[in-house]
């Protein structure tokens, strides 16, 4: 396969050199290489296909040098150097698997098109929703190849950059804040803001309006998942986390009259049930199951649709 031109940032010069040490081991190359505290004085970057990162998003810094890079539209590969005795086959194994969720390249290493999502799906939550959603994910262990998931977390703007240190660590999923027009494309997790309004066009793009949301909620989960049924219909989906307060409810009526997908966390695994329970309460779920449960199904869901597109061709 054709070598990947790579960028490197790291918080130390230990991990920074056992990155390039990694990279170069897999028959890619490094193109740019420095300490996240030298990453302002890169001014000029050359094409990247992807730039693998050592960061702890704990601290002010890291998160600036992440917010830079995930601006620049580049995918973001974490190497954690978690598990320390691993050998050196089982990392590079680890390594290889990481960038093919990230960035395709074991499909078509030579393509620089994002492709776009066939199917997208809304995680909806409130109270205990991003220690639950950080379960589900967790329980995602593989990635389908043509979904796309929309986050509306109810959450006050101060501590939006903890959520997105939260999502950050999660392989398989390239995370986009929405700060921008971005399309909405395969493997990819789009974090709402609870700022602004966010309009999903027929063009499959998320753009975000400049106007503060209506209502008591902020995101708004009614709002987002109305939006992503009309555009997607069958190929929508919403999965209803801990929470409280009905958020949701309407929409994932409309969504399931659209062909879409309504899924809940049990309310007995629920920090606070009352988003789960109202969506209950319409009767059109699909599936409901703890956090992990959800994760599991998931995967089996687009499994199954993926052998029946197979049979089908």
């Amino acid at each position: 396969m054709q070598a990947l031109q790579l960028g490197v940032l790291a918080d130390t010069s230990i991990h920074l050199s056992k990155l390039r040490e990694l990279i170069v081991e897999c028959g890619h190359e490094v193109v740019v290489a420095e300490q996240s505290r030298n990453f302002d004085a890169l001014i000029s970057v050359p094409h990247l296909d992807a730039w693998i990162v050592s960061l702890d998003l704990n601290t002010d810094l890291s998160l600036h040098v992440y917010e830079q890079i995930e601006e620049s539209g580049v995918p973001v590969v974490f190497e954690d150097f978690e598990g320390g005795h691993m050998q050196a086959a089982d990392r590079k194994k680890r390594f290889t698997h990481k960038i093919s969720e990230c960035i395709g390249w074991d499909k078509d290493p030579t393509s620089t098109v994002k492709p776009l999502a066939k199917y997208v799906w809304v995680l909806a939550a409130s109270t205990g929703g991003p220690e639950a959603v950080n379960r589900f994910l967790k329980a995602v262990t593989r990635v389908p190849d043509n979904v796309a998931l929309v986050y509306a977390q109810h959450i006050d703007s101060s501590i939006h950059t903890s959520l997105i240190r939260m999502l950050a660590k999660h392989d398989g999923w390239q995370l986009e804040p929405i700060s921008s027009g971005k399309h909405i494309a395969a493997k990819h997790l789009y974090l709402i803001s609870p700022d602004a309004q966010v309009e999903v066009t027929e063009g499959h793009m998320l753009m975000p309006q400049g106007e503060p949301w209506h209502g008591p909620y902020k995101p708004s989960v009614n709002q987002i998942v109305a939006k992503v049924a009309r555009v997607y219909g069958n190929t929508s989906g919403v999965i209803v986390f801990s929470g409280m307060g009905d958020d949701g409810a309407k929409s994932c009526q409309y969504l399931k009259g659209s062909g879409g997908q309504v899924w809940v966390q049990s309310p007995l695994t629920c920090t606070v049930d009352s988003m789960s329970q109202s969506v209950k309460a319409i009767g059109k779920i699909d599936f409901e199951g703890s956090p992990e449960k959800l994760g599991q199904q998931f995967m089996e869901y687009f499994d199954s649709l993926a052998a029946q597109h197979a049979v089908g061709q």
